[in-house]
Order: C-alpha cells, then structure tokens, then sequence
C-alpha cells in the first residue's frame, strides 16, 4: 500500500487560515466559490498556491505570502516600525511586554477582546517557556477565579491609547500601526504567531479549561502564577 503524502507547511497555513476566519475548510471552499473537492489538492498540498488563488485568498484577507513562504511580510515584521515611538518613562521595565501586546493586537485585534488578548499573551508565555526555557517579556500573572490575568494588560492598554495607537470598537481592540520588534527574537515572534493560531481557534469555554490546569489549581487565588 503506497505510504500516505504528508501535509506539507503550505497547506498546514492554508487549513489553519481555513479555520481561525471561516470555522473550517468547508466554508472557505464556500467563500471561494469553489467545491470543498476542488479546494482539497490545496489542503493537502498535492497542489501549490498558484497567481489565481492567490488573488481568491488575498480578496479574504488572506495573508497569503506567509502561507505560501511562513515568512512573515516586511510590513509586519521586519521593516515594523511605529512613526513618534517613545517608551512611557513608568513602564521602561516593561516595555517589551508592551510591544508585544501591541504586536499581537496588531496582527489580529479586531478579533480580540481583553479576554482573549490575555489568553494570547498568557499561552505564548507559557509556550516560550516551555519551549525554549525563557518567557516572551517578563511579565508576571495573577489567579483569578476563573483564570489568569496578566499585571501589566491593562497598563499596557492605557498606554497604547495615550499614545494614540489604540482603537477601540465595540469589543474589539485594533492597532493599525505595527511596533518595532528589534528585542523579539524569530523564535519568539514563531511563538506568538503559532499561539494566536491556535487561541483564535479555541472556544472561550474550552480557553479558560486548559488555563485551569494542575500548575493553576496548585496556586491560591489572587496570588501570582508562575512557570
């Protein structure tokens, strides 16, 4: 029996773009006008991403160099850079912390609501962590009743909307302006790109179970949660 093809990177992006906008590759198929069928050599990656659903995934808001490469646009990564940008004198310690609430809510804010946007923050921590032995900024987390709460979100908030980077509507929270990522290493910024994957895939639900795991039950309420 001949061995089964693995997925290749490609199509791994693609299924997950798939899922965090549409719920599942079905509905993309659908939004593309074309046959769950017809879409399945691109989700297995028998067939490459050509200039003709480039443009189909693009017209979604597909960001549609980073499924076909994983690399991350200039714009987004490594020419980011924010016009007027200064640190707040009372949050120099922290500033890391807050370029990356900044980046993560300019990668997918108007997705995001607090809730949410610390659950991100709170997994790539933790995924950083465990992966590579460190975490993304320093910042330390309080047990709530139901969850985590990061100590600094809130400060972060408030400064990015000082600062007028921030806008908010309705729930969502959206920074149309990337910030400088020169402290963030390729490894850290995988982190949170892979984190945000998989958080905006997540019922809230489902979110706030895996944050109850054995370390969370371990520590008393309103005391801080470390890794």
């Amino acid at each position: 029996m001949p061995e089964k093809p693995k997925i290749t990177p490609q199509a791994r992006r693609l299924r997950e773009f798939a899922i965090e906008y549409f719920g599942s590759t079905s509905s993309l198929a659908k939004k593309l006008s074309i046959s769950l069928q017809g879409l399945t050599p691109y989700l297995s990656g028998r067939q490459a991403i050509g200039p003709k659903m480039s443009q189909k995934l693009a017209a979604l808001g597909a960001d549609v160099d980073y499924i076909k490469t994983g690399r991350m646009p200039e714009t987004k990564a490594d020419s980011c850079h924010a016009k007027s940008y200064q640190p707040h004198a009372e949050m120099l310690y922290h500033d890391k912390f807050i370029k990356l609430v900044w980046y993560v809510l300019f990668r997918y804010g108007a997705k995001l609501n607090k809730e949410k946007l610390g659950m991100v923050i709170y997994f790539a921590d933790r995924n950083m962590k465990v992966k590579f032995g460190k975490t993304l900024a320093g910042e330390t987390y309080l047990k709530t009743k139901d969850g985590i709460d990061a100590q600094h979100l809130g400060q972060a908030l408030v400064w990015l909307e000082n600062f007028g980077y921030l806008v908010q509507g309705n729930a969502a929270l959206s920074v149309p302006v990337c910030p400088p990522l020169g402290e963030f290493t390729a490894e850290e910024i995988s982190v949170v790109e892979q984190t945000l994957s998989f958080v905006l895939a997540q019922a809230p639900k489902k979110l706030i179970g895996m944050v109850q795991d054995e370390v969370w039950k371990q520590v008393p309420e309103n005391k801080v949660v470390r890794f």
